[in-house]
């Protein structure tokens, strides 16, 4: 038999899965290639940059080049992202949980502002609302101990790069994706799928992970979150754990009172007590995931306990 109808056999069968079992609707083969290729020009002109800015010793280019083991993990995590894998290890490991959560949001909530506002300011509002979500979706992921197990993924990174952005557990995905389903509830679907938009933040990802110390004054203080307050997030220092939790816009972080107001500088990044540099990107997915399953596990066994010592006194 050909290799390329097996090859395409096995394409339609995984879209289907896609399709059917979770509920999602992937970008064609085609459309995702595109995106990567321009997506890809885009990160070289920045490696550039970035070089010519703040030098090659600390650059992306550099750390790619040597082929480190923390920028191996980050390339990898970047492929399955931005690939319908993610989608497909996502399902997986939350047993499909959070996408039929997900489309029993969606059911519920079917506000659909399309009919009252144009396109692109229909574009706008489904953003931000969707990004005050992702606020509070990470600030979670980082004060229940149940979920930091699997963000501990992302700041495993011991070296910031731009692929780095990509650097997301399956479960985190997971979940981001009730985040998604709660603004298409409350805003509805976009009507138009604005390319440069996601280039301009994939773009902006990018900057937020690399080695540019910007704070774009009070543009990057109240608007956008500069990378320097992104760095600061990463930071291993006590005084900068649990800051600065903005996507995209910082105005949150002052809203809910998460920026860091302090003037301390931290190059060092990473896990305070812990080293995972050592270790390839299938064993950190998976130690995460076990660490997060066996802290739920235990916790439902101590209640149940509880319980049961009540019932029988």
């Amino acid at each position: 038999m050909n290799s390329g109808v097996v090859m395409d056999f096995f394409i339609v069968l995984f879209e289907r899965f896609i399709d059917k079992f979770i509920g999602l609707y992937s970008n064609s083969w085609q459309e995702i290639l595109f995106f990567m290729a321009i997506l890809m020009l885009v990160f070289t002109l920045l490696m550039l940059v970035e070089v010519v800015k703040s030098g090659y010793e600390g650059s992306t280019l550099r750390r790619l080049l040597r082929l480190e083991r923390n920028i191996v993990n980050d390339l990898i995590s970047f492929l399955i992202t931005h690939s319908s894998l993610m989608v497909f290890l996502a399902a997986i490991m939350s047993l499909g949980s959070t996408h039929i959560i997900a489309k029993g949001i969606r059911d519920l909530l079917s506000f659909d502002l399309s009919l009252y506002l144009p396109g692109f300011l229909h574009f706008i509002v489904f953003f931000v609302v969707l990004d005050f979500f992702n606020y509070w979706v990470h600030r979670f992921m980082h004060e229940v101990p149940y979920l930091w197990h699997i963000h501990k993924y992302h700041h495993s990174a011991v070296e910031m790069n731009f692929v780095t952005v990509s650097r997301d557990h399956p479960v985190e995905r997971a979940i981001g994706v009730l985040a998604t389903a709660l603004a298409i509830g409350l805003t509805g679907v976009p009507s138009e799928n604005y390319v440069l938009f996601s280039l301009l933040f994939s773009t902006y990802g990018f900057l937020k992970h690399g080695s540019f110390n910007l704070s774009w004054g009070w543009f990057g203080k109240y608007v956008f979150q500069s990378p320097k307050d992104h760095w600061i997030h990463h930071s291993n220092l006590k005084e900068h754990c649990d800051k600065n939790y903005a996507n995209n816009f910082a105005v949150w972080d002052h809203v809910f009172g998460t920026y860091y107001q302090g003037d301390v500088i931290n190059k060092k990044i990473g896990l305070p007590s812990e080293d995972f540099s050592k270790h390839n990107i299938f064993q950190l997915i998976w130690c995460f995931y076990w660490d997060f399953i066996m802290s739920i596990y235990f916790s439902i066994r101590r209640k149940a306990m509880v319980v049961f010592n009540k019932i029988k006194v």
